[in-house]
């Protein structure tokens, strides 16, 4: 069921709904009505007599779904023609709309099953509820995985309600490392990413997953009502709900359009024209088609795994930024916040999320890696902060990609020597090495040994200027033998 204006919650006051029956396996919608309660003309004092008037219902907008079920399903005129008799109803548990179907036709028999996106929806609030009294529940990731647990149940036991509710039973036992009672779905030996503990937390998910699994009958077979969500997406493009449409016939023609679209693709408006007698155009015929075919490669790319992939990883990164921005911000806008404690709401202007560079120490750095795989092994490492730098090469025998090796210039010679751009790496570490200027002794030990400083000049020379070789390998000694007795007396005194 839709409506054309936006509910809170709340408050739902529509002045017209739109209900569709849609077949399981066709995905067609079969049969829709609407349901008006208003109408303009009437309004003005006009006879029904001398207008298109569409008001047909006088009840409340929540009524307006049970009022439409009972139509659609036991009074279509286009089921009866067929000779089709609804006996399983697929969709969400937040109306009365089957009671009044069984109601309206207490004779015939009448199974509601759940709708699986609206039912992993209603776990996940329930959960979301239980967290005030379970702190565990609260960390970080473990109601999505919960969930993730509950959806994964539900999608692996398509038609088998018996396998599914026992299925349900064990995910308590599973989250709290208890794997003697999993199934051949639960692999005990592998590394869990969550363990709870607390035993109040266990009674309650057992009670919540027992409520789930005595009703496995009702989800077992994994429907979905994603068709009627996509069609309520259509109605929303052409009938816009900022606008008031409903006192007239413009809103139902709409629809009527819409499911045309569901059914047809924008071809239908061919099929239209040629059933009033007016010529296609030669642009309508190609826009129609391009849109089609736009449409359906639209469908086909977001039912890839990839693509469903990408849709949750953006989800979370957009919540994640949106906890961080307020956590960092405070609370901006809230209900009656000007009122209610506005000195501990207000935001400081003066602070920004932005980090200042020349406020803060800021570190550059980066890796070079064997390959671009997720289990590729880290080459290089090198960082640099204001004039300090640092850099180190990580040898390993895994084999380095043609792809890598042509972006890093590394590579080696069956695991025994690293090269970068033909250049053994050990020799260059071993340069720099003898070229740097040590903290014990104040010396490059190139020098130390050959006299000979090509890269580096010893701080001693400039500031005492001392160029007797001999003189400096005398300080050389006594500065390492002063910090040798400063670690052996540390050793002694924390060590033994």
């Amino acid at each position: 069921m839709g409506w054309t204006k936006r509910g809170n919650g709340r408050s739902y006051d529509s002045l017209n709904g739109y209900s569709t029956i849609t077949g399981f396996l066709s995905g067609k919608i079969l049969d829709y009505t609407t349901k008006n309660r208003k109408c303009r003309k009437c309004d003005m004092g006009r006879k029904k007599e001398d207008h298109d008037c569409r008001l047909n219902f006088y009840g409340s907008a929540k009524a307006m779904e049970a009022a439409a079920g009972v139509e659609l399903v036991n009074h279509s005129s286009i089921l009866k023609e067929a000779g089709l008799q609804v006996r399983a109803i697929i969709g969400d548990e937040d109306s009365s709309m089957i009671a009044a179907v069984r109601a309206d036709n207490p004779t015939q028999e009448f199974h509601k099953l759940c709708d699986k996106n609206h039912l992993t929806k209603n776990f996940g609030t329930a959960l979301w509820k239980m967290q005030s009294s379970y702190k565990e529940l609260a960390r970080q990731g473990v109601s999505p995985h919960i969930k993730k647990c509950f959806s994964y149940a539900v999608s692996q036991n398509k038609g088998k309600s018996e396998q599914l509710a026992l299925n349900l039973k064990q995910i308590p036992d599973h989250l709290f490392s208890r794997h003697e009672n999993c199934d051949n779905w639960c692999n005990p030996n592998k590394k869990h990413t969550l363990n709870l503990s607390d035993e109040t937390l266990y009674g309650a998910l057992v009670n919540l997953f027992e409520v789930y699994a005595a009703n496995s009958h009702k989800f077992s077979v994994a429907a979905s009502s994603q068709g009627n969500e996509n069609f309520d997406n259509v109605v929303a493009h052409k009938a816009h709900k900022n606008k008031c449409l409903s006192t007239s016939a413009a809103c139902d023609i709409r629809v009527a359009s819409a499911v045309c679209v569901k059914n047809d693709g924008d071809t239908s408006v061919l099929n239209i024209q040629k059933k009033l007698n007016l010529p296609n155009g030669l642009q309508t015929v190609k826009y129609v088609r391009q849109m089609d075919v736009h449409r359906e490669k639209i469908t086909i790319f977001n039912q890839t795994k990839g693509k469903k992939i990408r849709r949750l990883e953006l989800k979370r990164k957009r919540e994640l930024l949106r906890k961080n921005n307020e956590k960092s911000e405070g609370i901006t806008y809230e209900s009656n916040c000007g009122i209610n404690r506005l000195n501990d709401y207000v935001r400081d202007s003066k602070k920004s999320n932005i980090i200042d560079e020349h406020e803060t120490i800021v570190v550059y750095f980066d890796i070079e890696t064997t390959g671009f795989a997720a289990d590729a092994h880290i080459l290089q490492i090198a960082a640099i902060c204001d004039t300090e730098v640092f850099n180190v090469y990580i040898h390993t025998k895994t084999n380095i990609s043609a792809s890598a090796s042509a972006v890093t210039k590394l590579h080696h010679d069956h695991g025994k020597n690293l090269f970068h751009d033909k250049k053994k790496v050990a020799e260059e570490c071993v340069k720099d090495y003898n070229n740097t200027i040590h903290s014990s002794t104040g010396f490059t030990p190139n020098y130390l040994l050959t006299g000979l400083n090509d890269l580096f000049l010893p701080k001693e020379v400039n500031d005492n200027n001392l160029t007797n070789l001999v003189n400096n390998r005398e300080i050389a000694f006594m500065k390492s033998k002063e910090i040798h007795n400063k670690n052996k007396e540390y050793y002694d005194k924390n060590v033994k």
